[in-house]
């Protein structure tokens, strides 16, 4: 009777997921910016009425619990430290990028920003390192005129130092994570080209390392699981999530996955999977990294007018809810923008409930 009973459950999971809306973003929201961290769902926004307004809102329990004004686009949104976040962006007014660490204290949110020198230019944060924030350039630190020889393209600043360019040279880092001493780093081969590969980076030596033989193609999200120091990285164009001991730097497999699939987190015992365009999320089991088996999946139940595509997934590692994120900017240039289908909502049902206590058993 029990397996009767987890078949049908099982089965169920790939029914249609009630979902509630948190929030509804502006039509023109173009960036992804959303995390869940400490008991919070940390949602950036960049647009209101088309136009640059940047903000970041905290929600616990679903409930807005604080906002705070930001002088640059919340594009990317990071877990930082106990109660606070790290936001990446690019300001208006002066046309630089910048970083805001936001702490809630006692029910407040209390930002402090710092701006990059226009030297460097700052993609995606990697993590702190001996005390200093690592970023991505993809434009990179060119300080030789040499054909053919990628740029510096990882600095490292503080909040009072110029930023320090690595020695290393690796063309367009884009997404990456911190995994003990290293990081881990995605990057493309030249500006509009899908191909690329991830590689370890050790900010001790500067040595930069391919995982995989040769480049791939349609490398796009990235996730690191400290508790089983395991990589896991989205294939948009094969369709598979790739696993990789962080120890090693070795791939460890890759698994089929429904949809475009983007972006990945983990909740307990499993990978979760966006797949963008199909709005259903993938729950892949990954104790077994060598040997990944599929859980089930949930689809967005609202029609593609009310919510585009799943840009951006996020959960509570504690109760298991799950938070999907439509950011597809409307372009008033190619047709009308009376939809509002740009929203952060979380999947409510039995099945998402039930999905999220597989995963977290």
């Amino acid at each position: 009777m029990q397996i009767v009973l987890s078949v049908l459950l099982l089965v169920c999971f790939g029914a249609n997921a009630n979902t509630t809306v948190i929030t509804t973003l502006d039509k023109g929201e173009p960036f992804e910016g959303m995390t869940f961290h400490d008991g919070a769902l940390w949602v950036g926004k960049s647009r209101k009425a088309f136009n640059s307004n940047y903000s970041l809102e905290a929600y616990i329990g679903d409930k807005l619990a604080g906002k705070v004004t930001l002088p640059h686009s919340a594009s990317y949104v990071y877990p930082y430290a106990k109660n606070a976040v790290i936001v990446v962006g690019t300001a208006h007014k002066p046309n630089l990028t910048q970083y805001t660490v936001v702490e809630n204290k006692q029910g407040k949110l209390v930002p402090s920003t710092r701006a990059i020198p226009m030297q460097a230019w700052a993609r995606e944060w990697l993590g702190t390192f001996n005390g200093k924030e690592y970023f991505t350039d993809p434009g990179g630190n060119t300080e030789t005129n040499t054909l053919g020889m990628p740029s510096q393209t990882f600095f490292a600043v503080n909040r009072t130092s110029a930023p320090r360019y690595l020695s290393t040279r690796l063309r367009l880092p884009l997404a990456g994570v911190r995994a003990g001493n290293q990081f881990y780093v995605l990057n493309s081969e030249a500006i509009g080209s899908p191909f690329g590969n991830l590689h370890r980076l050790d900010p001790t030596s500067q040595k930069v390392t391919p995982v995989f033989a040769g480049n791939r193609h349609g490398f796009f999200g990235i996730a690191y699981a400290p508790a089983k120091n395991l990589i896991a990285v989205t294939d948009e164009d094969s369709g598979e999530l790739y696993l990789v001991d962080a120890s090693a730097g070795k791939e460890l497999s890759a698994f089929p996955v429904a949809g475009i699939p983007r972006s990945v987190t983990f909740l307990g015992k499993c990978a979760l999977v966006a797949g963008r365009d199909a709005r259903q999320l993938n729950a892949i089991d990954v104790s077994d990294p060598k040997n990944p088996a599929f859980v089930g999946t949930l689809d967005v139940d609202l029609p593609q007018q009310e919510f585009m595509t799943l840009d951006k997934i996020a959960a509570d590692p504690a109760s298991g809810k799950i938070y999907g994120r439509s950011n597809f900017p409307c372009n008033g240039f190619s047709g009308k923008c009376d939809a509002d289908w740009n929203k952060v909502l979380a999947f409510t049902s039995f099945n998402a409930q039930e999905l999220a206590a597989t995963c977290l058993r």
